[in-house]
């Protein structure tokens, strides 16, 4: 089932329209895109903009620099396009680096922050240092963002020892059993408890994803064996 597509129709919005948004302070916050079958932007950290997102003639006053939406617009380096709804001072978030979804698409783009689905529009949502967003395309099913598990460091003949996990609406993690993990030609699949076992015949960073089929792509995960 569809979700929100971005536009958050709540009683939340509806209070935001009876006057001008308050913009809140910058923050530094990270911020990843996955399309439909690749990632089209990695973590990327940077900060907010103070002032008014005015793409497409929006008024200043409307959806603040600081939001969601605003970090956005500084990862893209504006390369993203939406529809406007004035009734709900909200944009449909429609495309990001090209890759595009009409309203009427399957397939739309979710904001995840913190790994918890977004019930608010992206102009809506304050953001706070250190806040993590993810913008992905769903359909309709629900798509639920996944994560590796693992040290950031091992001691060269020690195996590494991943797990995948995903992420509920409610941001609780839950072991991902089948999910492929990969780093440059190396492929695993965890087992029925989301892990893997890696050995390490070699030193060096090894930088490993997981996706599995309904979900979102995780970020990657460097691990450096010395």
């Amino acid at each position: 089932m569809k979700r929100n597509k971005l536009l958050a129709l709540t009683a939340t919005s509806v209070l935001a329209t009876l006057g001008a948004c308050t913009p809140a302070l910058a923050a530094r916050v990270t911020v990843r895109v996955e399309g439909l079958n690749k990632t089209l932007l990695a973590p990327t950290v940077l900060s907010t903009k103070s002032g008014w997102i005015t793409k497409d003639g929006v008024p200043a006053g409307e959806c603040p620099a600081s939001s969601a939406n605003g970090a956005l617009d500084v990862a893209t380096d504006h390369h993203w396009n939406g529809i406007w709804y004035s009734s709900f001072s909200e944009y449909l978030i429609t495309s990001i680096f090209g890759e595009h979804y009409t309203s009427s698409s399957n397939d739309y783009w979710s904001l995840w922050v913190n790994d918890r689905f977004a019930s608010l529009g992206a102009c809506e949502i304050k953001l706070h240092h250190g806040d993590q967003l993810l913008f992905a395309v769903e359909g309709l099913k629900t798509a639920y963002p996944i994560a590796i598990e693992g040290p950031s460091k091992v001691a060269a003949g020690h195996s590494i020892k991943l797990k995948v996990v995903y992420y509920d609406a409610a941001g609780h993690t839950k072991p991902l059993a089948g999910a492929h993990v990969r780093a440059g030609a190396l492929k695993f699949v965890t087992d029925a408890h989301g892990s893997v076992k890696v050995a390490t015949h070699s030193t060096g960073a090894f930088r490993f994803t997981a996706d599995h089929t309904g979900y979102i792509r995780s970020a990657p995960l460097v691990v450096v064996v010395s």
